[in-house]
């Protein structure tokens, strides 16, 4: 009869392991402890020389332990980073809306004062009907296309003038900045259209 496996006593630091990795299921920093129990408790054990037991019970505390150590980051990521990427998707519409509008009052303020539209939109800015920083091609994801038509004679303001444009605002890429195409021409109405370009066959936006 094995009388040191009779004597042997289940490691404290085994159990405590096991019972925190289980814990950690509901709160996952008790995990780390739950790690270093059992490492710790592996080690007692094999240095014991059979004064110890519970090899098994610190086992398991391990792999339960490192199994929610690792995943409960994944799973909390899996989770967030898809609500996060559709918040920030949702500003970036909303900012684009707001840019696409500040631009067309902008380009129909132009057009009342100078008979025609602009040949960039740098010239808005230039006369001080907008912020320079609205005319730049890339905001917040999107990316703006001021498309002037070609100059025609006007004989109301006796010269040739722009009497037609396309201003189109898209993402950068549609699976993170934003799902929605806005399009705008001289009509003075926002169009959009989700997952593709918008044109002005699309709906009017709300």
């Amino acid at each position: 009869m094995n009388t040191n496996r009779t004597q042997a006593r289940r490691s404290s630091k085994a159990i405590a392991s096991l019972v925190l990795a289980i814990a950690a299921l509901g709160i996952w920093f008790t995990s780390i402890l739950a790690v270093i129990l059992g490492h710790r408790a592996c080690r007692d054990i094999r240095t014991s020389q059979g004064q110890l037991r519970g090899l098994r019970i610190a086992r398991l505390g391990l792999i339960i332990g490192y199994c929610v150590l690792i995943l409960y980051p994944v799973v909390v990521a899996a989770i967030a980073v898809p609500n996060l990427i559709e918040g920030r998707r949702a500003a970036n519409e909303r900012a684009a809306v707001e840019t696409v509008r500040q631009l067309n009052l902008a380009l129909t303020k132009y057009a009342e004062t100078s008979g025609g539209y602009p040949s960039s939109l740098l010239e808005l800015s230039e006369k001080r009907f907008i912020p320079k920083e609205k005319t730049e091609k890339v905001q917040d994801g999107y990316r703006l296309t001021y498309i002037p038509g070609q100059s025609v004679w006007t004989p109301r303001v006796g010269r040739r003038v722009i009497s037609t444009y396309e201003l189109r605002a898209e993402p950068l890429w549609k699976y993170v900045y934003g799902r929605r195409y806005f399009y705008l021409d001289q009509s003075g109405i926002i169009r959009v259209r989700v997952g593709k370009p918008a044109d002005a066959s699309c709906h009017p936006l709300d």
